[in-house]
Protein backbone atom coordinates (compact mmCIF):
# COMPACT_ATOMS: atom_id res chain seq x y z
CA UNK A 1 0.00 0.00 0.00
CA UNK A 2 1.20 3.39 -0.61
CA UNK A 3 0.95 6.17 2.11
CA UNK A 4 2.80 8.53 -0.32
CA UNK A 5 -0.14 9.34 -1.77
CA UNK A 6 1.11 8.91 -5.40
CA UNK A 7 -0.98 7.34 -7.54
CA UNK A 8 -1.06 3.38 -8.32
CA UNK A 9 0.33 2.47 -11.83
CA UNK A 10 -2.31 2.36 -14.77
CA UNK A 11 -4.65 5.21 -12.58
CA UNK A 12 -7.09 4.52 -10.31
CA UNK A 13 -8.72 1.04 -10.43
CA UNK A 14 -11.14 1.64 -7.13
CA UNK A 15 -14.17 1.56 -9.81
CA UNK A 16 -12.49 -1.32 -11.96
CA UNK A 17 -15.22 -4.22 -12.13
CA UNK A 18 -13.39 -7.66 -10.33
CA UNK A 19 -12.93 -10.50 -11.98
CA UNK A 20 -15.27 -12.05 -9.98
CA UNK A 21 -17.95 -9.60 -10.76
CA UNK A 22 -16.83 -10.04 -14.46
CA UNK A 23 -16.94 -13.83 -14.24
CA UNK A 24 -20.48 -13.48 -12.39
CA UNK A 25 -22.22 -11.49 -15.20
CA UNK A 26 -20.52 -13.81 -17.66
CA UNK A 27 -22.10 -16.57 -15.72
CA UNK A 28 -25.46 -15.09 -15.11
CA UNK A 29 -25.35 -14.39 -19.01
CA UNK A 30 -24.97 -18.29 -19.91
CA UNK A 31 -26.93 -19.30 -17.49
CA UNK A 32 -30.02 -17.22 -18.88
CA UNK A 33 -29.18 -18.35 -22.26
CA UNK A 34 -29.28 -21.93 -21.58
CA UNK A 35 -32.18 -21.54 -19.51
CA UNK A 36 -34.00 -20.36 -22.31
CA UNK A 37 -32.67 -22.18 -24.92
CA UNK A 38 -34.04 -25.49 -22.98
CA UNK A 39 -37.72 -23.75 -22.05
CA UNK A 40 -38.26 -22.92 -26.02
CA UNK A 41 -36.85 -26.51 -26.88
CA UNK A 42 -39.42 -27.56 -24.63
CA UNK A 43 -42.23 -25.80 -25.98
CA UNK A 44 -42.99 -23.55 -22.90
CA UNK A 45 -43.57 -19.63 -23.08
CA UNK A 46 -42.59 -17.21 -20.84
CA UNK A 47 -46.18 -16.60 -19.69
CA UNK A 48 -46.51 -20.00 -18.68
CA UNK A 49 -43.45 -20.53 -16.71
CA UNK A 50 -43.43 -17.43 -15.20
CA UNK A 51 -46.98 -18.32 -14.48
CA UNK A 52 -46.03 -21.77 -12.79
CA UNK A 53 -43.78 -20.37 -10.89
CA UNK A 54 -45.55 -16.78 -9.70
CA UNK A 55 -43.14 -14.45 -11.09
CA UNK A 56 -43.91 -11.84 -13.71
CA UNK A 57 -42.90 -12.52 -17.14
CA UNK A 58 -40.19 -9.78 -17.39
CA UNK A 59 -38.51 -11.09 -14.19
CA UNK A 60 -38.20 -14.58 -16.11
CA UNK A 61 -37.15 -12.60 -19.57
CA UNK A 62 -34.57 -10.49 -17.06
CA UNK A 63 -33.41 -14.17 -15.97
CA UNK A 64 -32.76 -15.30 -18.81
CA UNK A 65 -31.04 -12.17 -20.37
CA UNK A 66 -28.61 -12.42 -17.85
CA UNK A 67 -29.94 -9.09 -16.29
CA UNK A 68 -31.15 -10.88 -12.74
CA UNK A 69 -29.37 -13.97 -11.13
CA UNK A 70 -30.86 -16.62 -10.32
CA UNK A 71 -30.42 -18.46 -6.81
CA UNK A 72 -30.22 -22.00 -6.16
CA UNK A 73 -34.00 -22.82 -5.49
CA UNK A 74 -35.31 -20.75 -8.60
CA UNK A 75 -32.79 -23.03 -10.30
CA UNK A 76 -33.96 -26.31 -9.06
CA UNK A 77 -37.22 -25.69 -9.77
CA UNK A 78 -36.62 -24.81 -13.15
CA UNK A 79 -34.37 -27.91 -13.65
CA UNK A 80 -37.60 -29.89 -12.02
CA UNK A 81 -39.98 -28.29 -14.48
CA UNK A 82 -37.74 -29.17 -17.35
CA UNK A 83 -37.08 -32.39 -16.40
CA UNK A 84 -33.19 -32.28 -16.14
CA UNK A 85 -30.40 -32.18 -13.63
CA UNK A 86 -28.89 -28.74 -12.49
CA UNK A 87 -25.97 -29.51 -13.03
CA UNK A 88 -26.87 -29.52 -16.68
CA UNK A 89 -26.97 -25.76 -16.51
Amino acid sequence: MRSSGQASPGGDKRNMPTPEATRSTEDSEALGRRLGEVRKYLGFSQAEVARHFGIPRNALSEIEGGRRSVDTVELARLATLYELDVGYF
